[in-house]
Parts: structure tokens; sequence; C-alpha cells
């Protein structure tokens, strides 16, 4: 387990989209039974991907909006499993990111977030556009 999840593109334009709810946002449920706020969660399942962590109302036919990273999108990438197994293991899990760690992510100079995922921390990291 270990490796760089990937954003950029229409997929960093998706988690902008994710960003940006969960900061209009004036309340979101509990995470595992603790009171965090409203943040993005990165979850490992079906593939990769970050969400919102916000109360946002019903939920819409087909379920809510996400930002899959680059090679773990189920319907786009054939080896998506491959490489979630690679990168986050063979659990399934989240991972919540308060408002305030990735609100910088914004910043339209940013071409490209990089999550570092180890055994024990996820390290955000970004490439601004050359």
């Amino acid at each position: 387990m270990g490796g760089q999840l990937v954003w950029k593109g229409e997929a960093l334009e998706q988690l902008r989209s994710e960003i940006r709810a969960a900061q209009a946002a004036t309340s979101a449920p509990e995470f595992w039974g603790d009171d965090v706020g409203p943040g993005l969660v990165l979850v490992g399942d079906q593939g990769v991907y970050f969400m919102a962590h916000c109360d946002r109302g019903k939920m819409p036919e087909g379920g809510w909006p996400v930002a899959y990273a680059k090679g773990c999108h189920p319907k786009l990438d054939a080896d998506f499993y491959d490489n979630k197994r690679a990168i986050w293991g063979g659990d399934d899990g989240a991972e919540f990111f308060p408002l305030d760690d990735v609100i910088g992510l914004l910043d339209p100079k940013i071409g490209e977030v990089v999550i570092k995922v180890s055994r024990t921390r996820f390290e955000i990291l970004t490439r601004e556009f050359k």
C-alpha cells in the first residue's frame, strides 16, 4: 500500500466543485462519531475519489457527484481496482480532510493535486501550471 493519487484537468475541476459544495454548507453529519463540520472525504471503495462532506439535502438520482483520482474511476479505467489496491490497499475506507486543509486547492494557479498515500498518513501536494 502506498503511492500517489492525482487529480488534474476535468477531475481537478470536479474536486474544486466538491470543495465549493463543502464551503457553501452550513452543517455536516458526524464522521465516524465525530462532529467535524464540512470538509472533504477521500474514499477508497469502488475506485478512489473525493466527495464533499456536508449536508446537501435530498440525494439526487444517480447519487452525489464525486471526483475520481486518475486511474481510479470504475467506469473509465479498466484497471481501477488494481490501481486502488496498489495505492489504497484492499480494504474499503475513508479519510476526512477539514475544509481549512483543502480550501487552498481552489487557487486557479494549481494545475494538479497529488495525495501522497502511505500506511500512516495522507499528504496533500500541489503542482502549479507552468
